[in-house]
């Protein structure tokens, strides 16, 4: 395996900019279905758009895709 799939949701507020990171998958398929069963939970359901998959190949520097999470 030389890819593996990040998926997050974010969506802006008046107060910023919302992140959670969900997960880190070893396929595309994987992550359509964690949309899936998270869609219509509380968090997701009212910025179902929210929901992004970005592809990372293991061993490379990817200089152009950069998240900041803050821990609540």
């Amino acid at each position: 395996m030389n890819t593996v799939y990040l998926l997050y949701h974010s969506y802006s507020t008046e107060y910023g900019e919302n992140q959670k990171m969900i997960g880190v998958f070893s396929d595309y398929g994987k992550c359509q279905h964690a949309i899936g069963k998270l869609s219509d939970q509380p968090g997701f359901v009212d910025h179902i758009d929210g929901f992004n998959i970005v592809e990372i190949q293991i061993n490379k520097i990817k200089g152009d895709f950069y998240l900041t999470f803050i821990e609540d």
